[in-house]
């Protein structure tokens, strides 16, 4: 037994890998990689709604925290350096058409 539920968990960690890394874009791939942080914020929010209806806002809330937070430093982990690359490549273009659009004025 022990095996066999080694070799599940392994398959479906491989499974989830797969399905992360094969998202089209880094948005979806930072969505797809905190979906298990969802799914739970989602379950337990659920058993807070047998509570009533204020237990079930404060977990709502503090739900959408945790995915956000966990997409944050999904995003900070993987997707800053991009980032940063990519703004420096528009802050060059920017001041070479600025550059551009001065010599035209004069």
């Amino acid at each position: 037994m022990k095996t066999h539920f080694g070799t599940v968990f392994f398959l479906c960690t491989m499974f989830f890998f797969v399905f992360v890394v094969l998202g089209n874009s880094p948005l979806q791939r930072i969505d797809r990689a905190c979906l298990p942080v969802d799914w739970l914020g989602r379950a337990i929010t659920s058993i807070a709604s047998l509570a009533g209806n204020a237990a079930e806002s404060r977990t709502s809330i503090a739900s959408a925290e945790l995915v956000l937070s966990c997409q944050y430093l999904v995003f900070r982990q993987f997707f800053r350096d991009d980032l940063e690359e990519q703004r420096a490549a528009a802050a060059a273009a920017d001041s070479s058409q600025d550059g551009q659009q001065k010599k035209v004025d004069q």
